[in-house]
C-alpha cells in the first residue's frame, strides 16, 4: 500500500520517532543510516494495509502520537511496521556516537530512585496503552472489518 517514500518524509518520520525514543532529535547520521536502511530494504518497512498505512500517519505526526502507537501495536500488532521501524532506529541510536549513551548511561543512582522510575514508567505505558487503545482501537477494528489483509490486497472471505 504505503511505499517507503522520499527522504524528506522519511527524515521527518525519524525526527518524531526520535524525539519518543530518546526525547531529542537526531543527527545527520542517524538520518542518513535510518533512510539508508528504508532505500536497502524497502519491503521490511512499507505498510501493506490500510490500518498500518493510518498507523504510520497518525505516529509520525509528533512524539505524543508516537508513543500511543507504540503502546497500542506493543499488545495488539507487534509485528507492525511501525514497532520495525522504532527497532530499526533503536538500533541505529544504540550504535551511533553522539546518542548511545542515552541507552548506556544510568539515570538513577539509588534502589529507591529505581523502584520509582521503573514506577513511574509502568504508570506512563499503561496510560499510553489504555489511551492507544481508545484511539487506535477503533481505527483498527474498522479497517480490519473491510478485509484488508497482510498477505493480501484483496478482501478476505474468511468472514463472509
Amino acid at each position: 500500500m504505503e511505499t517507503g517514500g522520499g527522504t524528506e518524509r522519511l527524515q521527518a518520520e525519524c525526527v518524531v520517532f526520535c524525539q519518543h525514543v530518546i526525547g531529542g532529535r537526531p543527527d545527520a547520521a542517524v538520518l542518513d543510516c535510518y533512510t539508508a536502511a528504508h532505500e536497502s530494504r524497502a519491503d521490511l518497512f512499507t505498510a501493506s494495509d490500510r490500518f498500518e498505512s493510518a498507523l504510520l500517519r497518525f505516529a509520525s505526526r509528533g512524539a505524543g502520537r508516537a508513543r500511543l502507537a507504540d503502546a497500542y501495536c506493543s499488545f495488539f500488532a507487534p509485528g507492525s511496521v511501525l514497532r520495525r521501524k522504532l527497532a530499526l532506529l533503536t538500533a541505529i541510536l544504540e550504535s551511533t556516537g553522539s546518542t548511545f549513551e542515552v541507552f548506556e548511561k544510568p539515570t538513577v543512582r539509588s534502589r529507591g530512585g529505581w523502584w520509582l522510575a521503573l514506577a513511574w514508567k509502568g504508570t506512563a505505558f499503561v496510560f499510553a496503552l489504555l489511551a492507544g487503545a481508545v484511539v487506535l482501537g477503533p481505527r483498527h477494528l474498522l479497517l480490519s472489518s473491510r478485509g484488508e489483509s497482510r498477505d493480501s490486497a484483496t478482501p478476505s472471505k474468511a468472514l463472509g
